[in-house]
């Protein structure tokens, strides 16, 4: 077993009934269960290791054999930043064309099924579209039908 002068023992601290829990110890200044402190104690050669190979928590966690909320938990504990994950920047699909093929479809009074497939892609795609762009589909849909 790996002790260290970080890895405090102690018969009984804060826990359970009358605060008082056997086999609890200090680590890095954290109450927790021996066999958690030891298992850190284990890893954190394996943690620092991932984190200077500059992964992200998430593939720290899968190398290690740990879950992503665990090694947040320890990456508090031990103080130590990991990079941060890559927020998407890209798109799957370029839309670029796509207000006027909908604009057209609607006026001629397709539907988001025939939108969908002028556009060449999957179901629900110009429904989304028109949505998070505030374009109206039945009022445009009408002042179309009134127009002609």
């Amino acid at each position: 077993m790996i002790m260290n002068d970080e890895f405090i023992e102690s018969p009984a601290i804060g826990f359970g009934r009358d605060n008082q829990r056997r086999g609890a110890v200090i680590y890095l200044g954290h109450k927790m269960f021996k066999a958690t402190a030891v298992r850190m104690a284990q890893y954190r050669k394996d943690f620092c290791l991932c984190r200077d190979k500059g992964m992200t928590l998430a593939q720290a966690g899968k190398r290690i054999g740990f879950t992503k909320p665990t090694m947040m938990k320890w990456a508090k504990i031990f103080k130590i930043e990991f990079k941060q994950e890559r927020i998407r920047t890209y798109y799957r699909h370029n839309k670029a064309g796509w207000f006027d093929i909908i604009m057209d479809g609607l006026k001629k009074g397709h539907t988001f099924e025939q939108l969908d497939e002028a556009l060449g892609v999957a179901r629900n795609n110009a429904y989304h579209y028109c949505k998070s762009h505030n374009i109206n589909p039945a009022k445009i849909k009408q002042d179309a039908k009134n127009n002609r």
